[in-house]
This record gives C-alpha cells, structure tokens and sequence, in this order.
C-alpha cells in the first residue's frame, strides 16, 4: 500500500462529525474542571495524573495517556507519563516527533483520530501495541507545545466529536492553569531578585524584615518593616 493510501486509512478525523454524539453531561464537566481547579491550588502535581483520569473515565476508553514533548535529542521526541489503563506498563515509552500520530497532532493544532495507528508507525507496532482507535487533541500551555492527550478504545468507531470537544476543553483548562502557574512562580521568583537587596538595605539601616512578599490566592501581601531593637549591655 502506497504512503498517501496508507495515512488516509490511519486518520480519519472526519469520521467524529459524522458519528453519532454522546450525551452531553454538563454537571459531569463543571465537576472535572472543579476537580483540576482545586488540585491546581492546593496539589499541582496532581493535575496532569488527574486530567489523564478525568479523560478515560468522560470518554468511556480503555487506556490514556500524556506524550510531553522534548526537544532533545532534536528534532525531539515525546515521552509518555501517566498512562492509565491497558497501556499503563509502557509509561516512560518514547516516540519519534516526526513519526508519530502525536506529532502530526502537533501539527494539526487541533484533535486527531487514528484507526491501527501500528500499521503505520514502526514504534507502536514493534512494542506490540494494537490501538483500534485512538482519539489525541495537542495540549499548550500558551502557544508553547507540551505535548498530546491520547485516548484510546478497544473498538472501531468509538469516538465521536463530543468526545473530542470534551478533551480539547479539558486540555484547554488544563493548559491556562499550568500557564498561570507557571507566571506565578516568575513572579516569585521575579520579587525575590528585587527583594535581596532591601533586605541588605534594611539590615545596614539597622532593621530587620520579618516576612516577605508573597503570592497568595492570587493577591500579594507585604508584611511589616520591623525595627531590630539593640540588645542591652550587661553591666
């Protein structure tokens, strides 16, 4: 089978407009985005696991899992993490960029549906990985690429477009909340800089800083200036 034959039979994105939808579970989705929102707040390193499992268990699949891009060795590679389900024993697996349904994923900039993706890439097939449908939607954070959700179903014609529309909203939301970690801690770190020498300022002024600048739910907080009183001399 030529190339351009075989890819046609490997991606068929337009078959999730055409199928049927799923029911839309509206009170399903507010909780999965309270879920993650909450964990960004008070687990961060919960986040990503959780979107994996919030994705298996909103689209009915069998397996899941993250390929976070790294750009090294170049032209880079993706890394899988937090694989959930059937595929859960090849989590750490790399695949080529440049050769794989992820990176065309990537390049896409939007959800993709592959069918025996293994007939096609020599990385899934000679792991022994059979996927007969596997639903992917690149995940940001900004316009930097971190790298694909994938989901994958025992069964041909599983996915649809609501469940791609629930994965790209997922890896959104998940998107925004990592960005705005990520500007907190520059922040933090960007106050620290500036803080350093008040602090020696304040220490030669005869003062001492109790405290810091920090961020807070959002809100920065400046704590008091405390004079360092002079310790009394024994007589």
């Amino acid at each position: 089978m030529r190339a351009d034959d075989r890819r046609h039979e490997v991606f068929i994105t337009e078959q999730l407009a055409a199928r049927s939808p799923t029911p839309v579970d509206h009170l399903a989705e507010k909780r999965a985005l309270q879920d993650l929102a909450r964990r960004m707040v008070d687990r961060p390193d919960e986040v990503l696991p959780r979107f994996v499992d919030l994705a298996v268990k909103m689209t009915g699949s069998v397996s899941a899992g993250l390929s976070l891009f790294e750009a090294d060795p170049t032209p880079g590679i993706f890394r899988w993490h937090h694989v959930r389900g059937r595929l859960a024993r090849f989590d750490g697996a790399t695949t080529p960029r440049n050769d794989s349904p992820c990176g065309v994923t990537l390049d896409e900039m939007g959800p993709v549906l592959t069918r025996h993706s293994e007939r096609m890439y020599s990385s899934i097939s000679e792991a022994g990985i059979e996927v007969p449908e596997v639903l992917l939607v690149p995940l940001y954070i900004g316009d930097k690429p971190l790298g694909t959700l994938w989901i994958v179903s025992d069964d041909e014609g599983h996915f649809n477009a609501e469940h791609a529309r629930i994965a790209t909203e997922l890896a959104t939301f998940v998107g925004i909340a990592l960005q705005v970690k990520q500007g907190e801690e520059r922040l933090r770190q960007a106050l620290e800089a500036t803080l350093r020498p008040v602090r020696g300022l304040l220490r030669r002024q005869g003062l001492a800083w109790f405290g810091d600048y920090r961020t807070g739910g959002g809100v920065l907080a400046c704590l008091e200036v405390t004079p360092v009183l002079p310790q009394a001399h024994e007589r």
